[in-house]
């Protein structure tokens, strides 16, 4: 602590005299720039913002007649360009529509595929090096490297489980989607 003081006490000196010469005022003469003269007066033009502004009545006028409805009781020219692209809005629906049809069957397709064939099974577990972790060294005799069998049939059997379930939801999915096309 006493160093810390000591410290703060030989450094305010030196930190006063630094601002005092930091906040010396310096002011310019007026002398020196008296001596280049003045220039001529320039004209300036009235700039972008009138011009702008100028423009900017009559387009007032034109858009106000644009989109005004028409005596003759016709519907203002911007709503009959707009009407234009309705006919393109049904086209894009039923697009749509049958893109999504097709990626549901699609989706089943592979579902249905994928479930039918018969092939090794993997199991994805969390984090399987948890199985390996631990000292190869100094291990007791029939202490280490034990029979993990029992865990694999348990993950196994699991996994079947879920499979199962999946599938029975799916069966039942199908058989509301069925019910609901034949009403």
């Amino acid at each position: 602590m006493q160093s810390i003081s000591r410290r703060v006490t030989f450094a305010g000196p030196a930190v006063r005299r630094c601002a005092e010469r930091g906040t010396r005022r310096r002011n310019a003469s007026t002398e020196a720039h008296d001596a280049h003269g003045h220039s001529e007066p320039v004209n300036e033009s009235l700039g972008k913002g009138f011009y702008i502004t100028l423009a900017a009545v009559p387009a007032t006028f034109a858009a106000v007649k644009f989109f005004r409805d028409a005596e003759d009781g016709e519907t203002p020219v911007f709503t009959r360009l707009l009407e234009r692209f309705d006919r393109y809005q049904q086209k894009f629906e039923d697009r749509n529509t049958v893109h999504t049809r097709m990626i549901e069957q699609a989706a089943f397709d592979r579902n249905l595929f994928h479930n039918s064939e018969k092939r090794t099974q993997t199991f994805n577990l969390r984090y399987p090096e948890t199985f390996n972790t631990g000292s190869p060294y100094n291990v007791v005799a029939g202490q280490g490297g034990g029979n993990i069998d029992h865990m694999v049939e348990y993950y196994r059997n699991e996994s079947m489980e879920n499979e199962e379930m999946k599938l029975k939801k799916l069966e039942a999915k199908l058989r509301l989607q069925k019910e609901r096309e034949e009403k």
